[in-house]
């Protein structure tokens, strides 16, 4: 007996009996052959329980097990879910074999009653059992794994158990599941009923009963394959980790206010757990944030930061750069599109030094918004600059905005010279003041280098030399050199930029208020400018003598003043090129005070105990900062940060 008992494990003495499709009657009656398939499947489930849930389940840092899962050995346990399914076909080729055996040959009558009767008086005993397991476990059972394994168990099941009782688990109480494997009894039951339809059509009505199985069929596999192709799901279980919105939307609500109110995200060392307990030290303003709401309500991130492990919170600060970093990609893409769809822009830039001397250049935007009408000007990013030369500004602006994916050609101004006349106009006023502080380094610096302070003679007749009246050495270099080089410096600006000053005034008379008064000559300076964007000459006079002609009428208290007010007065369709003339007078800048308020965000985001945030992040928070009209939804930033690669997929 004992040779007998080693036999039933010998795989060579039983794989015959495994295989064999050879159909014995019993007094069982059931189908013999099944006997091997339900061996291997059960097997088959067992392993892949034990090594994908069980042993995972202890690990701290579920990522060490994941290389396994890219092993081809490894597939067999990935794909478990397949086994399940064998499951139900077995069921569902039973169900049909015993009741029409007991009906067409037996000849006894189908009664719904007994057949929903003995399936639950089979059940029952044995579930009510297991059921009472989890509440023998906790009790009796010790050791470093008790909390993680035993406790989360015992409590699902004292608060859910009657689900189970009821099989309904599979669909109320999902979330804390009392034994979750017992989802399958629960749909192997609902399925067992919902076969009373396929069976009472082929009882009384073979054909109808046929044709709705077949239909069944289809029905479900084109479902699958639909929604498999829809939502992009994954060939199997292979690094998913299943309903990640309900950890991560607390933590991007939280960023987002941050982001907005211009408060620290991140403290010094702040890594680790986030415990529901009042710390001792302070943790900063996001592990607080979200303690708070945990102990206010939010039940569900209160039980992700009691059950969850560290690297399973999604709290980390690399996750935080990158939600961070993922609402700046969003608010940059929406004013992207709003720019694209007005088609003109112009870009103001200027740039500023930051608390760690870094030469920062910000970048704004002036658009008209296409529906709206309203004219926008929207920060874009910062950038750092090295090289400060004209040059190597404007070659940062136009790589930055090709990076952005910002059309070049349409763009028509960049506004910073403004900022630069302005700024020396303010040097020029206060040049006695300015010159004597830039006079008391360069004769430190001087003395170091041991250089004396020397004045050119003065001439008789003043060719090469000025001969200003001067007492002192500094009102002499201050009369000859300091103030004669601003005032040509400014001058040299302004003739510079003078055609530009030409073009902004030929194209005001595009305007009701100065069209009625003038004639198309005093656009042509335009048109020359904005040849490019224009139809020929001859059309975009026909439309300047018909525009006139529209206004000419109406009262001046009545005629539009400004190009937005005019363009909502006029039809694109009949003036193509007056509507371009009015766009491109709208988004002329006037002033770049949309970029000092960048610098002032800055200022109060990189301060000398923050200044070291790198570049994206720095900007990412500066556009939650000042775009907290820009409405970013919160499945938008999840979608967008689900849809990086990474070693762990995320099925929303």
């Amino acid at each position: 007996t004992s040779a007998r008992i080693f036999l039933c494990f010998s795989f060579i003495s039983n794989f015959k009996r495994l295989v064999n499709t050879e159909t014995v009657e019993t007094k069982s009656n059931t189908l013999s052959c099944l006997h091997g398939i339900r061996f291997l499947t059960m097997s088959w489930i067992i392993l892949g329980h034990t090594y994908f849930l069980a042993n995972f389940q202890a690990l701290q840092n579920a990522e060490k097990g994941m290389p396994y899962g890219k092993l081809f050995a490894f597939q067999v346990i990935l794909n478990g879910s397949v086994a399940v399914d064998s499951f139900f076909c077995m069921g569902g080729l039973l169900v049909c074999y015993l009741t029409l055996k007991t009906v067409k040959l037996d000849g006894k009558p189908f009664s719904v009653f007994l057949y929903i009767v003995h399936r639950l008086w089979r059940i029952y005993p044995a579930y009510i059992m297991v059921i009472l397991i989890p509440f023998l476990d906790y009790m009796l059972s010790s050791g470093p794994l008790l909390y993680h394994l035993a406790h989360p168990h015992y409590e699902n099941c004292h608060e859910n158990w009657w689900t189970n009782l009821l099989f309904i688990n599979n669909f109320y109480g999902v979330d804390k599941p009392c034994l979750v494997h017992t989802w399958y009894i629960a749909t192997d039951l609902q399925l067992y009923i919902a076969a009373i339809l396929i069976l009472l059509p082929i009882l009384r009505w073979p054909k109808v009963g046929i044709s709705l199985t077949v239909l069944g069929i289809l029905v479900s596999l084109l479902s699958t394959g639909v929604q498999t192709y829809v939502q992009d799901l994954a060939p199997a279980m292979l690094f998913v980790h299943f309903n990640p919105a309900k950890r991560l939307i607390p933590i991007i609500q939280t960023i987002r206010f941050c982001g907005g109110q211009q408060i620290a995200v991140r403290r010094h060392r702040d890594g680790g757990r986030i415990g529901l307990e009042e710390p001792e030290k302070n943790v900063g303003n996001f592990r607080s944030l979200m303690r708070y709401r945990a102990n206010n309500g939010d039940n569900h991130l209160k039980d992700q930061l009691m059950n969850s492990s560290g690297r399973s919170m999604y709290a980390s600060s690399l996750i935080r750069n990158e939600i961070i970093n993922t609402f700046g990609h969003l608010i940059q893409s929406e004013i992207m599109r709003n720019v694209r769809k007005s088609i003109f822009y112009s870009v103001l830039a200027d740039e500023t030094t930051d608390i760690r001397q870094i030469e920062q250049f910000s970048l704004c935007v002036r658009y008209v918004e296409d529906q709206s009408y309203k004219i926008r000007e929207d920060f874009l990013t910062f950038v750092p600059v090295y090289d400060v030369t004209g040059a190597g500004l404007a070659n940062t602006v136009l790589e930055t905005l090709s990076i952005l994916g910002l059309d070049l050609k349409k763009m028509r101004v960049i506004a910073n010279v403004t900022s630069v006349l302005d700024l020396l106009s303010k040097q020029r006023v206060n040049a006695n003041d300015n010159f004597k502080t830039l006079y008391a380094q360069v004769k430190e610096i001087a003395a170091k280098l041991d250089i004396k302070e020397e004045i050119p003679r003065v001439c008789r007749l003043q060719t090469a030399r000025n001969n200003v009246p001067y007492s002192t050495e500094e009102e002499y270099h201050r009369r000859a050199v300091y103030v004669p080089y601003l005032d040509d410096f400014c001058n040299s600006l302004k003739e510079r930029f003078e055609f530009h000053k030409e073009t902004v005034a030929s194209i005001q008379h595009i305007l009701p208020e100065f069209c009625t008064k003038t004639d198309f000559y005093s656009l042509e300076a335009a048109f020359n400018f904005y040849e490019e964007d224009l139809s020929h000459k001859e059309v975009v006079q026909s439309e300047f003598i018909f525009w006139k002609e529209r206004w000419s009428l109406e009262k001046s208290e009545n005629l539009p003043k400004t190009a937005i007010s005019s363009l909502k007065k006029c039809d694109k369709t009949f003036f193509p090129n007056i509507y371009i003339l009015l766009k491109l007078l709208a988004v002329l800048p006037s002033s770049v005070a949309t970029v000092e308020r960048g610098f002032s965000s800055l200022r109060r985001l990189k301060t000398y105990l923050r200044n070291t945030i790198s570049e994206s992040r720095l900007t990412g928070l500066a556009l939650l900062s000042i775009h907290r009209d820009i409405k970013i939804r919160d499945v938008e930033v999840l979608d967008k940060f689900a849809s990086v690669p990474r070693n762990l997929d995320f099925v929303l």
